[in-house]
């Protein structure tokens, strides 16, 4: 779990899509600290609000799994890629009490294909 914590950005959300939890990767990349981002809705640091967002969570509230990839700025501005996998996590009950993300950078694979 240590390599998956060093080499991801992770996130816990509730089932309403807040942040609950994120690793000091994604406070590092997203330039806000865990106080600021606990609580945000999933899509605040994305760069465009399209409807992948409502996409995304009928697939994991049916508690299928998602794999994507999201264009994101942090709060100094700056814009990071990450492709994301994002799936629930169950109770005893099989019942869906929160989700988690890994995400991993892509940014520089993205800034290649810009001409």
């Amino acid at each position: 779990m240590s390599i998956l914590n060093a080499q991801n950005l992770i996130c816990e959300y509730d089932i309403n899509g807040s942040i609950i939890d994120a690793n000091e990767s994604f406070c590092n990349i997203s330039c806000y600290s865990i106080d600021e981002v606990r609580g945000k809705k999933f899509d605040f640091l994305k760069f465009n609000h399209s409807n992948a967002y409502e996409v995304l969570w009928d697939i994991i509230r049916k508690g299928d799994i998602y794999c994507g990839k999201f264009k994101n700025v942090s709060k100094d501005g700056k814009t990071f890629y990450v492709n994301s996998t994002i799936f629930p996590i169950y109770d005893k009950d099989n019942e869906i009490v929160k989700y988690r993300s890994f995400s991993y950078l892509r940014t520089e694979d993205e800034e290649e294909k810009t001409p």
